[in-house]
């Protein structure tokens, strides 16, 4: 069974006893890697990874760097271009951010306030750069 952060966190705040919640929650607590949390994405989405590169609007050979774990530390535009080519949600995109040590897309600055409308209205890689450009931001590549 798979945990969502959410059910993770009311059962910490449950728990008497931590050892009991770790033994319990083992499976879930871990650490994974980038290309191991996009690799379970795919999966649970059921994606294609050729059509997510396409819609990535990425090189071939660097999109498939970063699936497969050779790239540890892509471009933090170049993931937005996977989540977009994903077609992710904001929380699983804030996830893909935190994995790779950048920091979640803020409201308040206006490139990260372009992406998360850009996310909600689902457009196309090329549409949220049109979108940057049109408000003076630098688009994501």
């Amino acid at each position: 069974m798979i945990k969502d952060t959410k059910e993770l966190i009311e059962e910490l705040k449950d728990y008497s006893d931590f050892n009991s919640y770790y033994k319990s929650n083992s499976e879930v607590i871990k650490e994974i890697s980038l290309s191991e949390y996009l690799q379970d994405l795919i999966e649970i989405k059921k994606l294609n990874k050729s059509d997510i590169i396409e819609k990535s609007e990425m090189s071939e050979v660097y999109a498939y760097q970063i699936i497969s774990g050779i790239r540890k530390k892509p471009q933090r535009n170049k993931v937005l271009c996977l989540a977009f080519g994903m077609s992710l949600e904001l929380e699983e995109v804030q996830n893909l951010l935190k994995k790779t040590g950048y920091p979640i897309l803020y409201p308040k600055n206006p490139f990260d306030c372009v992406i998360i409308y850009a996310l909600y209205k689902r457009m196309s890689v090329i549409q949220v750069n049109e979108l940057l450009y049109e408000y003076n931001q630098e688009t994501l590549g």
